[in-house]
């Protein structure tokens, strides 16, 4: 989460600028930029501190790439770069392209692909996730024809990698994240990685994928999961692995959605899968009425929806309505409700599923 985010300012491709520093940071430091013990103390690090220096703790990174992310974590956006292209990434990644943000980024998959991959730079490794579009996977192949950049594409799964984190999808990304640092390594001129080392780094990395609020299940009693989807791809990926979680269960759902995401898009399939619907507004300013969602669920097809503004509570009808039903609850919908859930029950830390409490701590 970027400054103007926890600030809950307007953001753009600033932000995900900062979002690319912390996964740099921590690639090459070895360790989180940002660390507290509390979601709060975290948040005010990211507010108020700057990381310990990437100098101090790995010498061996050259000043250009410590320049580089120094300015991507700058806490004023105006700071960061003006576009993303300016960065002089070795390696590009592009998981996936799904139709969002499309005032700035383009109407079609197409469009929006050819906006994200101009920032491929000569000569760089251009990794790919394993489930792009069509039309999608024939600008990545020209793109990298024209700019000389060999072309990788993950696969499905890390064969060798246990992650504990739930879900399809997590399993492409972590086999996306190991190709694209696997061609990081190669980049730097000293050869291929050692592939004994690899294994054994990838199967430690793999063992600490816990990702709050992505498929994050918070309660056995009834089974209760909050998820971060927040437009139809994200929400398509989340249907696909539920099954592993709830089953066949009936499933009640808590959704809240801001005014810029495509609440029908999410709606229509979410609506075919819930029993029940608790529509509710997470705490922004952008958030869509639980009345007017409403309305939008009945024509997606939803027929038992009741409307509670505070997201708390309706998780906590939700659970009863699952408990009499033995069902399960899915809240989800955005990434701010999903936060506000997490931080308002405490329940930032209850990744561990051998730590996940039965059935009393969201009574």
């Amino acid at each position: 989460m970027s400054p103007e985010q926890a600030r809950g300012l307007k953001v753009d491709y600033r932000t995900d600028q900062f979002s690319l520093g912390l996964t740099l940071y921590e690639m090459l430091a070895g360790r989180r930029a940002f660390i507290a013990e509390t979601a709060p103390q975290i948040l005010a690090a990211i507010l108020d501190t700057e990381p310990e220096s990437i100098a101090k703790l790995n010498p061996r990174v050259p000043a250009p790439v410590r320049w580089t992310i120094e300015r991507c974590l700058a806490k004023d956006a105006r700071r960061r770069y003006d576009a993303t292209s300016v960065l002089a990434a070795p390696v590009t990644v592009l998981t996936n392209v799904g139709l969002e943000h499309t005032r700035w980024l383009g109407e079609t998959q197409r469009e929006i692909a050819e906006e994200k991959l101009a920032a491929v730079r000569p000569g760089a490794t251009l990794a790919l996730g394993s489930r792009l579009a069509p039309e999608v996977l024939a600008v990545a192949e020209r793109v990298a024809r024209e700019r000389g950049a060999p072309l990788r594409q993950a696969s499905e799964r890390d064969s060798a990698a246990r992650l504990p984190a739930w879900g399809a999808f997590q399993q492409r990304n972590f086999a996306l994240a190991r190709l694209a640092a696997e061609s990081m390594l190669l980049q730097t001129g000293e050869g291929p990685p050692d592939a004994s080392a690899c294994e054994r780094a990838a199967r430690e990395a793999a063992a600490s994928v816990l990702v709050p609020g992505r498929l994050q299940v918070l309660d056995r009693d009834p089974p209760t999961v909050l998820d971060g989807a927040h437009n139809p791809a994200a929400v398509a990926a989340l249907l696909e692995s539920l099954p592993d979680v709830v089953g066949e269960q009936p499933l009640g759902l808590v959704f809240g959605v801001l005014d810029d995401k495509d609440a029908a898009g999410m709606l229509g399939p979410l609506s075919g899968r819930c029993a029940r619907i608790w529509l509710t507004a997470p705490a922004s300013e952008r958030a869509v009425a639980p009345a007017a969602l409403s309305r939008l669920a009945r024509e997606c097809g939803a027929r038992r929806v009741t409307c509670e503004q505070d997201p708390a509570r309706a998780l906590l009808a939700a659970q009863r309505w699952a408990r009499d039903e033995a069902g399960a609850v899915l809240a989800c919908g955005s990434l701010y409700l999903v936060g506000e859930l997490l931080e308002g029950l405490g329940a930032f830390d209850t990744l561990n599923g051998d730590k996940l409490p039965t059935g009393g701590a969201l009574r």
